[in-house]
């Protein structure tokens, strides 16, 4: 792996970053209250302090190599990322973030 490449995890922590970053900014746009606003911050200064998220599943996928990836539909109508090395990555699964291998169906 060259020094330039991103792991799997290291792709979705700075995604999930950014995006905290954008509900802080929407969410003090629109004068949210401030106990909202507090724990998103919270979240995200662990985030950054850990450069790491709890993350469900096989945590040995989240080391492979990124190579990219592309947005699909689940079975229950949640949207998903099937990276192109036979990963697949649940963001908005039941019970929090979950990672696994992808299976022929």
């Amino acid at each position: 792996m060259s020094a330039q490449s991103l792991t799997i995890g290291q792709f979705i922590t700075q995604n999930a970053i950014a995006g905290m970053r954008e509900r802080i900014a929407k969410l003090q746009q629109m004068q949210a209250p401030a106990v909202m606003v507090d724990a998103l911050v919270k979240q995200l200064a662990e985030a950054e302090r850990t450069g790491s998220l709890k993350i469900g599943g096989d945590s040995a996928l989240l080391e492979k190599e990124y190579v990219g990836g592309e947005w699909k539909k689940g079975r229950g109508g949640k949207a998903y990322l099937a990276f192109s090395n036979g990963v697949n990555y649940f963001p908005q699964a039941r019970f929090g973030r979950f990672i696994s291998v992808a299976t022929e169906s």
